[in-house]
């Protein structure tokens, strides 16, 4: 889901993938027949994790050995709502994350059978912190809220590709999930991908801070690295856990830099639900300890600017996020908070020129995803076949 579909020229099949399975809104049922193939809706009620897994399957048993393949593969497990194979017995969270594994190991040994495995790298990653049924233990928070327990995640590389020397080992050396298509891109011969804007964008002004500098014309290049030798060489970096990224903005409200954390605000303005608990610890029994006289991260419900009070962590001392050091480091704060702000001012708000979008019409297009058995306004709205 949340793929981008305001036009058919967003979807996956006319954005590169030669095929495409799977549903282009938010959470749904495991078992919901409003999902995607291809181009057009596909109506069938497979249980999600089995229907994503067979057809991957499929396409690998079809692919020939000696052409590279891109494979990507979001299991919708184990998200809300949360719902368990239908010949699981037990708990739903495990019988979720039971499938998935199943799927993944038949996918490894179907690579091995084909001799494809000794040339392939798999990267299994989460998107978020653990949320309901998961826990981010010893870290602190829930997905969607800025303490490293919503943004610290689990990942993990394995394949033939991999050298002996790093498998089975920890690499703490700090990455980021759009180091990935840089990466990528690398072990598949590209020399720049960074995608950069023949036409470069405006300057940004400070006192401007709305001010659009992209336009239609341009746009930020990909500002991710190449991670490749951090995995494979992890040595060279003399266990400087951040010398791929010295500093790294993660949301309007957090920047890493060095060791130290910033935290404008708890919770994100993603106008998401949100629980006091969260801003706690869960423990490994599923109960949550609570900061005492909480100073810091604060935020009112209209999310008001003027009523900030940051958080400032030293990751490397305290990952928990216990200790606020907004009082002992006040110049160290404004610091990182201008750093924050400044590098804000060239974030690209996502968008799609007109004559990319093809024609817009709402009627016309929930006609024609009735017509092929889609959902209402659960598809593009723009370039629909027939609608002008």
């Amino acid at each position: 889901g949340h793929t981008g579909y305001k036009s058919v020229h967003h979807l996956p099949t006319n954005r590169g993938f030669e095929a495409f399975t799977g549903f282009l809104s938010g959470a749904q049922s495991y078992f919901a027949s409003d999902r995607w193939k291809n181009g057009t809706p596909y109506d069938n009620t497979e249980y999600s994790t089995y229907l994503y897994g067979n057809d991957t399957l499929h396409a690998v048993a079809n692919h020939p050995p000696s052409v590279p393949m891109f494979l990507y593969l979001p299991w919708q497990a184990v998200h809300l709502p949360h719902m368990a194979p239908p010949d699981w017995k037990g708990d739903d969270y495990r019988g979720m994350l039971w499938a998935a594994d199943v799927y993944v190991g038949a996918l490894i040994q179907l690579l091995k059978d084909k001799g494809m495995w000794d040339n392939t790298l798999l990267v299994y990653s989460s998107d978020n912190g653990g949320t309901i049924g998961g826990n981010n233990y010893p870290l602190r928070g829930y997905k969607r809220t800025n303490w490293e327990g919503g943004m610290r995640v689990a990942a993990f590389a394995a394949g033939g590709l991999l050298p002996d020397s790093v498998r089975g080992t920890s690499n703490n050396i700090r990455m980021h999930i759009v180091d990935w298509y840089t990466t990528f891109c690398h072990l598949a011969g590209v020399e720049d991908a960074s995608d950069a804007s023949p036409v470069a964008p405006l300057p940004v002004d400070p006192s401007d801070p709305a001010k659009d500098i992209y336009g239609n014309t341009s746009w930020p290049a990909v500002d991710g690295v190449d991670v490749w030798e951090a995995l494979t060489n992890p040595g060279k970096y003399s266990g400087d856990d951040n010398a791929l990224h010295s500093s790294l903005v993660l949301s309007s409200q957090v920047v890493l830099n060095g060791t130290y954390k910033l935290l404008v605000a708890e919770r994100g303005d993603t106008h998401q639900s949100h629980y006091p608990f969260e801003n706690g610890w869960e423990q490994p029994n599923g109960t949550w300890v609570q900061p005492i006289n909480q100073t810091c991260g604060l935020v009112d419900d209209v999310f008001a600017h003027t009523v900030f009070k940051p958080c400032l962590f030293d990751l490397a001392t305290d990952p928990r996020e216990e200790h606020d050091l907004s009082q002992e480091q006040p110049e160290l704060l404004n610091a990182l908070w201008k750093q924050l702000n400044t590098t804000w001012l060239t974030y690209y708000h996502s968008r799609t020129p007109a004559h990319m979008l093809g024609p817009c019409n709402s009627k016309c297009a929930n006609a024609w995803l009735k017509d092929h058995g889609g959902v209402p306004n659960h598809g593009p709205q723009c370039g629909v076949p027939g609608c002008t």
